[in-house]
C-alpha cells in the first residue's frame, strides 16, 4: 500500500505538493554576488521567479526579508521555502517477497516508475521512502537498498533494514546471482551479431552448450553532461563487462530473454543488448522509446544462491508475479532459472 495521502487517478499515483525549506550557507565562489545572480545561475530559476519569491518571503538572506538584487557575503546564510511537486508514477503495488525481520533483511517486489532511493524530483515517490511510511511505519527507519534497479526496471529487489543486516548482505552480494527478463526487438539472430570479443575474435556472444550466450565487451560510464541522461557505452578503455543471455521466445517483432549479468556495470544489460542489435522495447536511452517513459520491458525476476545467505530461504527467490508484457509461461521461467550457474558453486 501507499502512504495515506498518495492519490490515485486513471491508473497513476501522485504525490501531494508539498513545502519545503532548503537552507545553504554562502559558498566562496557566490560572495559579493547577487540573490538574483546565484538562483538564476546555480539554481536555473527565472528572474521572475526569485522576484515572486522574495517578495513572498520564500527567499531570506540570513533570516531576514531580500531583495533580487542583495549582494551576499561571506557568513551569510539563504533559504529558500519551495513547493515540490514530484513526477506521477503508473500504479503498481509494492509487493514483500520475504522478510526476516531479526536478521534485518526484507526483499520486495518494486513497481516501475519509482526509483529506489531519493534522486532528482523524486523525494517521497521512491522505493525506500514508501516502505518506510506504509511498511516499516516510521520515518527514519532503517532501510538500505542492497541491491538496486533503474527508475524504469521493475522486480525483485533486497533491502536491508538494519545496520547488521546490511553488513551481512552486502558481504554475501558475491553469492548472489542476479536474473532478469527482457523483451527485445527484433528476432533474436545468434549468427550475425556485431563487435569483436576482448581477444579480438569476431562476434562480442559466444554460444554455449547449454543454450546461453554470452555478450562480453567492456561498457564505460559517461560523465553526467546538461540535458543527457546517464549513459553507459562501449569502450575499450571501460571496465570488463558480461551478460548471459538466454532466449525464451520470439517472433519476427521482438524477443523474450533471460539475462544473468556476471558483472554489475551500470546500465550493463540495456547497454549489451543495443550493442548487439536488439534494444529493450521502451527504452528511452538505448532504444527507441519516449523521454518521459514510465517503464521499460526489463524486470529482475530472481536471486539464486549456492551457500547459504544468512536472512534468505533456500537457494533462490522469485518475484511476485510477471509483468503485463512477459508472454511466455511461469514454468518456462522457473525452469531457466534452475539452469543458471550460480555463483560459488
Amino acid at each position: 500500500a501507499f502512504p495515506n495521502d498518495f492519490v490515485l487517478s486513471d491508473g497513476w499515483v501522485r504525490v501531494p505538493t508539498y513545502d519545503e525549506e532548503k537552507v545553504v550557507m554562502v559558498k566562496q565562489r557566490w560572495r559579493g554576488l547577487s540573490i538574483e545572480s546565484i538562483f538564476t545561475t546555480e539554481f536555473r530559476c527565472t528572474a521572475d521567479y526569485v522576484a515572486d519569491a522574495c517578495r513572498d518571503g520564500r527567499v531570506r538572506l540570513s533570516g531576514s526579508p531580500c531583495q533580487p538584487v542583495d549582494l551576499v557575503q561571506n557568513g551569510d546564510s539563504i533559504l529558500h521555502q519551495l513547493s515540490i511537486t514530484e513526477p506521477a508514477f503508473r500504479d503498481g503495488a509494492i509487493k514483500v517477497v520475504h522478510e526476516d525481520k531479526s536478521a534485518g533483511v526484507l526483499v520486495v517486489c518494486k513497481p516501475a516508475g519509482i526509483p529506489c532511493h531519493p534522486q532528482g524530483p523524486y523525494r517521497r515517490a521512491t522505493l525506500v521512502s514508501i516502505l518506510r511510511e506504509s511498511h516499516l511505519k516510521k520515518q527514519d527507519a532503517y532501510c538500505h537498498p542492497v541491491t538496486r534497479l533503474d527508475r524504469l526496471t521493475s522486480g525483485i529487489c533486497i533491502l536491508a533494514t538494519s545496520k547488521v543486516g546490511a553488513r551481512q548482505l552486502t558481504e554475501l552480494l558475491p553469492e548472489i546471482s542476479k536474473l532478469y527478463l527482457a523483451k527485445v526487438r527484433g528476432q533474436w539472430a545468434h549468427s550475425s551479431l556485431p563487435g569483436t570479443s576482448p581477444n579480438g575474435e569476431p562476434a562480442s556472444k559466444k554460444p554455449r552448450t547449454d543454450g546461453w550466450f554470452t555478450v562480453s565487451e567492456p561498457l564505460l560510464l559517461q560523465k553526467h553532461k546538461e540535458g543527457q541522461p546517464l549513459t553507459t557505452v562501449i569502450d575499450s578503455s571501460g571496465k570488463p563487462a558480461e551478460t548471459r543471455v538466454l532466449l525464451l521466445g520470439s517472433n519476427e517483432e521482438s524477443s523474450l530473454l533471460m539475462c544473468q549479468p556476471v558483472t554489475g556495470r551500470t546500465h550493463q544489460i540495456r547497454a549489451h543488448l543495443q550493442h548487439v542489435g536488439h534494444p529493450i522495447v521502451g527504452d528511452p536511452v538505448y532504444g527507441d522509446g519516449q523521454a518521459d517513459a514510465a517503464e521499460i520491458c526489463l524486470h529482475a525476476v530472481a536471486y539464486t544462491w549456492r551457500k547459504d545467505v544468512g536472512g534468505l530461504p533456500g537457494r533462490h527467490l522469485m518475484s511476485a508475479g510477471l509483468p503485463t508484457w512477459w508472454t511466455e509461461p511461469w514454468a518456462a521461467v522457473q525452469l531457466a532459472v534452475e539452469s543458471v550457474d550460480r555463483p560459488g558453486g
